[in-house]
This record gives C-alpha cells, structure tokens and sequence, in this order.
C-alpha cells in the first residue's frame, strides 16, 4: 500500500480529509498526521511517505516551499495540494513546482477521492514500468554472466557496471550463489519449469529483501542466479536466509510434482571478480551430485580440477564411437565412466560428472540430428538433457544415462532398419504406380538411388521375390482383373500390363495362372 502524509495547519481539516478518503479501495495507508510545513518536512524524512496531502498556507513552511524542498529530496514522491484559494496562481505555482493535483476548499468526498485515484494510477503505473525496467536489467547482467562473461569482465568497477547495466548496486563487495531447481514426477519438466521457477524467484526476492539485503536475481533456465550486495556479511546470518528460502521452496509441491532445491555459493569478492564468483557458484551447485543431502553447497578448490576420469583421450573415443555408432564401444564408454565415478576418488567434483555425461549426451544428439529426419529420437534425446539437470545425486545420474543411452542405441537401431527398408517401400510403390511401363532392375535402381547389386539383394530379403518375380506378380494380377471387369482383348490388355509382345504375355500367364487367359476370362469373368 502507498504511504500518505496529511499536512494542514486546521485539525479540522485534517480530520475530514481523513474521513473523506477511502483508503483501503484506493490502497493508501495514512502514516501521520501534522500541522505545519516544517513538521511536514520532518515527517516526510522520517516516513518517507508516497504521497503527500497539503495545505497550500501554513505557517513558516508553505505548502508550496514544502513541495520545492521535498521535491529536492526525492522527485517521485506525488502531491495532492488543497486550498481555500480559487486564485489561479496559487494553483499554478503549486503545479509549476511538482504537485500532481489541485483542490478547492471546501473538500468534496469524490473530488479527494478522484484525485487521489489519478495519482495513484499514475505512480503504479510508473512503478510497473520500473519494476519492469529493473527486472530486464538484472535478466540482462545475469544473462550475460552466464553466457558472455566478457561483457561483464570489461566492467571493471561499480559504477562501470552501473552505468552499462543501468542498475544501482551500492557496494563494491558481492556474494554470489546460485539457486538449482530440480522437479521430480511423472510431468513434462520443461512445461512446468518455468511457472515453478517463477514462483521461487518471487520466494528469493521477497525473503532476502525481508532479511535487508539487496539483491540482483534473473531466471536462467533451472537455475536462478543471484547477486548480493554485501559490505559486511554476517556468515551465520546469511545462511539462515538461505535455509528459510528453501524450507519455502519445498511448500511449493504437490502431489504430482516433486520439487527438489540446493544452493551453490561462489563465495565473496570485489565486484571486479563478478564473472569468476558466479564460475565458482556454477561449480558449487553441481557438488549435490557428489556432496551427500548437503543443501547449502559452497565452492571450494580441489588438489585437481581436470577431470582425470573423463580424460581428452576418452573424449576423442566418445567422439569417434558415436559418430561411426559403435555400439559396443559406446556401452564400454559409459561402463568405464560408471566404474570411475563410482571409486572412492573424493576428488571427482559434481561438475566433473555431469559435464562428462551431459557430453555423452550432447553427442548422441548431434548424430541423432543427422540420420532422424522425423526429429521424433532426437526431441526425445534433447528432453532427456534437461532431465539429466535434474538428477539428485552421482548414483541417479549413472543409472539414468545407462537407461538413456541404451534406449538411444536401440532406437537407432530401429531406425537404421526402416532406413535401410524405405528404398524398398519406395521400390514396391513405384512398381504398383508403373507396372505398365517398360521396367528393369537398373532403371528402379536408379529411381531409389541405390547400386543394382545392392538393390537386388535388399529387395529379394525384404519381400521374399526377387525384382523379375515380384513385377511379374504385380503385373498378371492386374491382367487378371482386366480380363474379369473389362472387354479389352488378351493384345490390349497384355500392352496395359507392361509387355509389349502378346505371345510372351499369354505364356508368362499360363506358366504362373496354371491355365490360358481364354480359359481365366471364361471361368472367372
């Protein structure tokens, strides 16, 4: 609600704009009441009120010397000014000098109201458009903190970071940490993420602003990176903040979806180091993977960052296996990083895991984008990214890619079949379109792109014929059905099907029908 400061040197007055304004449909709370403009001025410093109601004359202070001083002090603070005066320049110095409206004595209930309205719409308005402004610009710095840290890098200070990201941080010292969402259930992820997200966003904010500190905060996917302004941290403190957010995050689920949270904290530093700090946090959150039920995760440094389990050499066989689809090899790959991660090797951080699976992944994707033209395994590989964000610990991690990977296998084995199946299809079509015409193997070889050789031996597996025996099916059932429905003679009919020598045709026919075309017509038409 917006805070009001009444100022009139009549307490009569006074009592009646109290009385006049409707106060809760407008959304206004009265914060004091006083007599004179100094008071005023002492009032506003104190309460720093939204909108102030004032007399245009009272003693020491007029109501128009307490705009101009107020108005020094802070320019978005609104005036309602009400006078006995219908004297224009009165009415004119109050609003040359800031005040949104004017009122005459004596005060009506709907001109006060009306008034009051107006502003009110105004400064939500304006509100609105800066909440808006604000929120674009925190997406803006996180955004690019999280994928062109040199934009970031080339602010060197406070105020350079100020001034390209039109924010107002106070302070040169920052905490930074990141807040993972994970959701669990039988749900799409990716339809639900993003109202769930917004939701904990809101928490954050509402919680860390509620415990006085200011804070910087944008949605980036399943992650809500954070920036705290903090000159002095009291440790214990802000981590208590941090457990009251997630005790909130975890009222958020319901009984179909299971919402899951942990905090990764980058550590403090100068503002300089901004992009290296959110780095750290992006490290510290993944250690849910390797750091037990720990929920409050804070980044430290390892004997050994490189991960020796997921070595270049296996990066480069990764690679090699899944774009040539060894199968085998890949299985292999996927044990040997099972085996790995599951030594008793503390010095394998979380990030390490995952960026070793999510590499896995991203591969299998890329090869799935060049043989799938349906896009139907390759939306299902890509979904199975994000759920992998999802998972809770390094032993979900390992079983949910095992499953994962070996149902990408065996699809794409099934698709390599109907691959190797559709020049046939489209061999069998061709032949039913143009029976009539003068085929060979060479030329339907041709028509699906494949060596005659090839073709023939594909062909003969698929329908159990070869080319000759099933054009030839093809063909005479065909002529049967001429020779039943139509009144073609055995030379036209014999044309219609595809041979252009009449005599070969009635043999091809007795030889497969068992009896001469006269024969089939005069039994069956």
């Amino acid at each position: 609600m917006l805070k009001v400061l009444i100022a009139d040197d009549e307490e009569h007055v006074c009592k009646l704009i109290e009385k006049l304004i409707k106060w809760e449909e407008l959304g206004l709370r009265l914060v004091s009441v006083v007599h004179s403009g100094n008071a005023a001025l002492e009032a506003y410093r104190e309460l720093q009120p939204d909108i102030i109601i004032t007399d245009i004359r009272m003693p020491a202070l007029s109501g128009i010397d307490l705009i101009k001083e107020v108005k020094r002090l802070n320019k978005e603070i609104s005036f309602l000014v009400i006078s006995g005066y219908r004297v224009f320049d009165y009415a004119y110095g109050a609003l040359k000098n800031g005040a949104d409206d004017y009122i005459v004595k004596p005060i009506r209930q709907n001109d006060i109201n009306n008034a009051l309205k107006r502003i009110v719409e105004k400064k939500n308005k304006t509100l609105k458009l800066e909440s808006e402004n604000r929120e674009y610009k925190q997406k803006e710095i996180i955004y690019d903190l999280m994928q062109s840290p040199e934009k970031v890098e080339a602010c060197h200070s406070c105020q350079d970071i100020n001034c390209h990201y039109n924010l107002n941080i106070k302070c040169n010292e920052v905490t930074v940490f990141i807040l993972k969402i994970d959701l669990h259930g039988n749900i799409k992820i990716g339809e639900n993420l993003n109202v769930i997200a917004e939701h904990v966003l809101h928490l954050l904010i509402q919680q860390m602003e509620k415990e006085g500190y200011a804070v910087y905060a944008a949605i980036y996917h399943d992650m809500i990176p954070v920036i705290v302004e903090t000159d002095v941290l009291e440790q214990q403190a802000f981590f208590e903040s941090l457990k009251k957010i997630l005790k909130e995050i975890r009222l958020v689920e319901d009984k179909v979806i299971k919402v899951s949270s942990c905090i990764g904290i980058g550590g403090t530093g100068d503002i300089s180091e901004l992009s290296a700090l959110m780095d750290l946090a992006q490290y510290a959150v993944w250690d849910k993977l390797s750091g037990g039920n720990k929920k409050i995760l804070v980044y430290h440094e390892r004997e050994n960052e490189e991960n020796i389990i997921f070595s270049d050499a296996l990066r480069t066989s990764l690679k090699s296996c899944v774009e040539s689809l060894n199968y085998s090899g890949i299985m292999e790959i996927v044990t040997r990083l099972e085996d790995g991660f599951k030594s008793d090797n503390h010095n394998i951080s979380g990030w390490q895991i995952y960026d070793a699976y999510r590499t896995l992944l991203e591969h299998m994707v890329g090869i799935l984008k060049k043989v799938d033209s349906e896009r139907e395994l390759t939306e299902y590989a890509e979904g199975k990214l994000l759920e992998l964000r999802m998972c809770a610990e390094s032993s979900e991690m390992i079983r949910f890619i095992r499953t994962v990977i070996e149902e990408i296998l065996f699809r794409i084995k099934k698709l390599e079949e109907n691959l190797e199946k559709r020049p046939i299809r489209t061999a069998i079509t061709y032949i039913n379109e143009h029976y009539s015409e003068n085929l060979s193997l060479e030329n339907i070889s041709t028509v699906v792109k494949l060596n005659s050789v090839y073709f023939s031996t594909m062909f003969k597996r698929e329908t159990g014929k070869n080319f000759v025996e099933y054009l030839t099916e093809v063909r005479l059932e065909h002529a049967k059905k001429l020779l039943i429905e139509s009144d073609y003679n055995i030379s036209e009919i014999a044309w219609k099907v595809g041979y252009q020598d009449e005599k070969y045709f009635m043999k091809v026919f007795k030889r497969e029908a068992g009896i001469t075309c006269a024969k089939y017509r005069k039994l069956y038409g």
